[in-house]
């Protein structure tokens, strides 16, 4: 298997894992609207956070191809 495919698929456990485990049961402990937004704002910024870890840590691969 290649790194950049080993490295998706840590990255889409540990999104799926902290959606499973941590935001679900926050969701439905805070009710309000206002907590609701925020815990949105925080998981949207945990993905942008892993996409941005995925690029850089693969960046080199792809300026590889283009060579």
């Amino acid at each position: 298997m290649k790194y950049s495919t080993k490295l998706l698929l840590k990255y889409i456990a540990i999104y799926i894992g902290l959606s499973a485990l941590v935001f679900l049961p926050l969701r439905q402990v805070f009710t309000s609207g206002t907590a609701q937004i925020f815990l949105f704002l925080v998981q949207f910024a945990i993905l942008y956070t892993l996409v941005v870890r995925y690029y850089r840590n693969t960046k080199h691969l792809h300026d590889e191809k283009e060579k």
